[in-house]
């Protein structure tokens, strides 16, 4: 045997010890393995033991610094394992997903998507051969034979979400809207409560983290939504430890203060980011499913008189008699929803009846509260409404040759000036710029919103107000949270607080923070140039030909799926390249031969022959896309309608979208 074929099998024969395990597994290599694997033994190998896909395995380390080698395997991305949970997803389903993508990142995910096993066959196999339906696809043939394929599957559409990163961050004047995006998540880790309790680690600036879609909302003595503390110790134990010791006071003062986390984290313990509370969503319970499809097109006042109408029907039910007779008027207050809730919570029993409109009407009135109770990055409505407003006058100003052009870097220095003020947030303020350079786009070439001038003066009064902030912040750190959707300067600026720079050299401070927004500003600039390439779909704004200006905005999923509805040809909707080997020899090579009769290969079935379609946005979905996909499916009445589902990889608030691009 000669010694390249020991080396051989002596590369081998590691994976063949473990050949069962292999099997019917998606294999992970790390650094050396994968280099073992492509040199010597090649993917085939492993495939040929079983495996469903092989992929490399990044390290768990923090990223290699900026002088370190670019080709360095780093931090493996979420995104990486998103093609083989949409693999898992098609099996559940029992139908194969057929990926068309909008983006770089989502034409990545879709090739490797292509690549993948679905509904327990390999790619190369006769089902990619002959299809879902064999008999169907060899007897039709062009059209016909796209149909028949696509009837057995499912058209999963990926949309990049820096594609149109201006609808998850605008405030429109609808309450599930500001409920979303005010209620607590649980698991929610945020980075601003980790840094103010000071259990950061040091020199390290809080990362950006997707919160889990399970709101929660706090049901006072039912469902109190708090911390979880550790477990006391038993009765009998004689030598207490001493972080028993520092807890026992905390336990006996209850669950309802929102400082048990700093407090523990300061006693040396790691704080429980588990909120309890009531989940908002009850999918197993058709009134809720009924009446939250009822309050997605509901503006403010619409959505109150519905959910005082289901709270008093519910109290007769009961026969319960309010403490307080509400007023039949149209307008409905915060504190006549959660009396009215407050009643079906009397006993446990009547609230387990009604546990879906309980849970609604509060969450309804957390978010139309004027003031929030604790220190949060949430809009109250006050707010909500002021953004509102001020996005309408920024679309006015937007489109390229209107009137007030000119007017966008001072409408944002004013919205800097009313943060001052305490009317807004310097968070909101971030949202409103992400807006503008998002919808900035829409410009052909695509170019930013603001010139150089406007966009160095912009970012030193952003600099000028984070570091007023900070001089004069309070006991609760609130400039500290208002910062949540910019980690790097909430770093900076909390680093310098703990050392006393802020005071000793606030000029160096303000250097820092120019940094940190120079580098956000990079990111604005590319997000105004992601939709460069796109033909179709490219256009946010609906702009009126006679003034120039614009009075709204049309979402790009729901652009997507109007032309999905009406068969109408979306080149920018790409298609990967079928995986299977076998048949794109038939198709491309036996075929020019002349064997087969000379046959073309098998016609691809467009994104509309598919009875099924998943719209799946790569970063996240907001609230406002599912209004507004279910708006335009409500509106389409006549021809091709078929069943849309919606998915993303969370559920976006405006103050999410923006840290995600931002952090």
């Amino acid at each position: 045997m000669s010694g390249a074929d020991s080396v051989i099998d002596a590369s081998r024969k590691p994976f063949l010890d473990v050949a069962t395990d292999i099997s019917g597994s998606l294999v992970y290599l790390d650094a050396g393995a994968a280099e073992v694997t492509q040199l010597s033994l090649g993917p085939a190998f492993l495939l040929g033991l079983g495996a469903t896909n092989v992929s490399g395995f990044g390290s768990a380390d923090a990223p290699p610094d900026h002088g370190a080698d670019e080709g360095a395997v780093g931090g493996s991305g979420g995104l990486s394992l998103l093609p083989h949970c949409l693999a898992d997803l098609s099996r559940v389903l029992g139908a194969k997903l057929e990926p068309f993508a909008i983006g770089p990142v989502s034409s990545s995910i879709a090739r490797e998507l292509a690549a993948l096993p679905q509904q327990g066959h390999r790619p190369g196999g006769a089902a990619d051969l002959a299809g879902p339906d064999s008999s169907s696809t060899a007897a039709a043939a062009g059209a016909g034979a796209a149909a028949a394929a696509a009837s057995g599957s499912i058209g999963l559409v990926l949309i990049d979400r820096c594609l149109d990163l201006a609808t998850p961050c605008m405030h429109a004047e609808h309450v599930l809207d500001a409920v979303f995006a005010s209620l607590p998540r649980a698991d929610a880790v945020v980075p601003a409560a980790a840094a103010a309790a000071g259990s950061g680690a040091a020199g390290q600036a809080p990362r950006a983290v997707l919160r889990p879609a399970d709101l929660r909302v706090d049901i006072p003595r039912l469902a109190p939504l708090a911390p979880l503390t550790p477990p006391q110790l038993p009765p009998g134990n004689p030598q207490p430890t001493a972080s028993a010791n520092q807890q026992q006071p905390q336990q006996q003062q209850g669950s309802g203060s929102s400082s048990e986390p700093a407090a523990a984290a300061s006693a040396g313990l790691a704080p429980l980011c588990c909120p309890l509370g009531l989940s908002l969503f009850h999918p197993a319970d058709r009134r809720w499913l009924g009446w939250l499809q009822q309050l997605w097109p509901k503006r403010g006042k619409d959505a109150l008189l519905l959910l005082r109408k289901w709270l008093k029907e519910a109290l007769r039910q009961e026969r319960i008699t309010p403490g307080q007779r509400s007023r039949l008027s149209s307008v409905v207050s915060p504190a006549e929803l959660a009396g009215l809730a407050q009643c079906l919570m009397a006993s446990p029993e009547v609230f387990l009846r009604h546990t879906p409109i309980v849970g609604l009407a509060l969450a309804a009135a957390a978010a139309l509260a004027t003031e929030p109770p604790v220190p949060s990055v949430a809009c109250t409505w006050p707010a909500w409404e002021r953004l509102g407003a001020l996005e309408r006058q920024l679309l006015l100003a937007l489109p390229e040759g209107s009137e007030g052009a000119g007017m966008l870097q001072p409408m944002l220095v004013e919205a800097i000036t009313s943060c001052q003020q305490g009317r807004l947030q310097l968070g909101h303020v971030l949202q409103l710029v992400v807006v503008v350079y998002s919808l900035s786009g829409d410009r052909m070439p695509p170019a930013p919103p603001l010139y150089s001038a406007d966009e160095a003066q912009l970012k030193e009064a952003l600099a000028d107000a984070m570091l007023a902030a900070a001089a004069a912040g309070d006991a609760q750190q609130q400039w500290l949270v208002q910062l949540e959707c910019l980690p790097a300067a909430q770093h900076v600026l909390h680093q310098a607080v703990q050392s006393g720079q802020l005071s000793a050299d606030p000029a160096g401070v303000r250097g820092q923070l120019l940094l940190v927004l120079h580098d956000a500003f990079q990111r604005l600039r590319w997000l105004a140039a992601a939709r460069g390439k796109l033909r179709d779909v490219r256009r946010l704004m609906q702009v009126d030909a006679d003034t120039g200006a614009a009075s709204a905005c049309t979402p790009l999923v729901r652009q997507v799926l109007t032309k999905i509805l009406l068969r109408a040809d979306n080149r920018d909707l790409q298609q990967p390249e079928s995986a299977s080997l076998v048949a794109g020899l038939l198709s491309k090579g036996l075929g020019r031969l002349g064997m087969f009769g000379g046959m073309a290969g098998p016609a691809r079935a467009s994104i509309s022959d598919y009875q099924t379609v998943l719209l799946f946005v790569v970063g996240g979905i907001s609230a406002a896309e599912v209004r507004e996909v279910r708006a335009e499916l409500e509106e389409h009445v006549y021809g091709h309608k078929p069943l849309v589902l919606l998915g993303g990889t969370s559920l976006l608030s405006a103050g999410d979208a923006a840290r995600l691009l931002l952090s």
